[in-house]
């Protein structure tokens, strides 16, 4: 199945991706969700991620109706239902956030794309780390 969107995570000084190829992903504190984030503010399933037609669209919490207990924010508003689009930055906890990517918005995601994903990754998560330690 061919890739439809992307996430890129930051979590304090971690820095991690995923691309979207299925129709659900949940987001949460939980082992079983499919982006595991740990900080304390983050509920057992803070949000879930629906592809319905051509859109991936975010809920607070989960498909259930369980909304997660700190709230979920796109752009610095927050939302229970959001269709996402390049570039929305998702805020689910102050330390823990991510940037979205859709493939319709002109972007290839194939090898190269995750290539990129991964030295961005790495060169942002080595930067982080070197700011903490020149502070310290």
């Amino acid at each position: 199945m061919k890739s439809k969107g992307a996430l890129v995570f930051i979590e304090k000084r971690k820095i991690f991706w995923g691309l979207l190829e299925d129709q659900l992903y949940t987001v949460g504190r939980s082992s079983s969700d499919d982006f595991f984030l740990a900080s304390k503010g983050i509920s057992r399933t803070h949000a879930s991620i629906c592809l319905r037609g051509d859109s991936f669209w975010i809920i607070d919490g989960s498909i259930k109706g369980n909304s997660s207990t700190n709230g979920l924010f796109v752009n610095g508003e927050k939302v229970s239902l959001h269709r996402l689009k390049t570039h929305d930055i998702i805020t689910f906890h102050k330390d823990s956030k991510a940037i979205f990517f859709d493939q319709k918005d002109s972007l290839k995601f194939d090898d190269e794309f995750s290539s990129f994903l991964n030295h961005l990754t790495t060169f942002l998560s080595q930067d982080a780390e070197n700011t903490s330690e020149a502070k310290t």
